[in-house]
């Protein structure tokens, strides 16, 4: 009996849910600090925000998919992306500093998701 193999990719793929919201004129990659607060807050209704040219989406998703789902729509560059993620562990952190990002901000993080971001040079920031 043959087995219908589909890839994580593809099981991510189909699972594309986000909340987008707006914001007019802003083009910087961090974020004034009410939308900072706005993104940590919306944290308890998504598991994953990320503000880029001045807009913000949320992934609703577990695990690891928001992180594969969000780099798919940036086209693997969170270079110019500020990042707000309920909870970084350490293979969630390897894939943002392989997107490139600079900035993240969490409520909980594990050490060795830490020890990356550290060695890698990327501002983060807990509670």
């Amino acid at each position: 009996m043959r087995c219908n193999k589909i890839s994580t990719y593809e099981r991510i793929k189909r699972n594309d849910g986000f909340k987008q919201t707006t914001f007019n004129g802003l083009k910087t990659s961090v974020p004034p600090e009410s939308i900072k607060e706005e993104m940590l807050k919306n944290l308890d209704k998504h598991t994953l925000a990320i503000y880029k040219n001045g807009e913000i989406k949320y992934y609703n998703q577990r695990n690891l998919k928001p992180v594969f789902i969000a780099l798919e729509d940036n086209n693997n560059d969170f270079s110019n992306c500020y990042i707000a993620d309920r909870r970084i562990s350490k293979a969630s952190a390897i894939l943002f500093v392989y997107g490139g990002a600079k900035h993240i901000q969490t409520p909980v993080m594990t050490k060795s998701a830490k020890q990356v971001f550290d060695n890698n040079g990327v501002d983060y920031k807990t509670e």
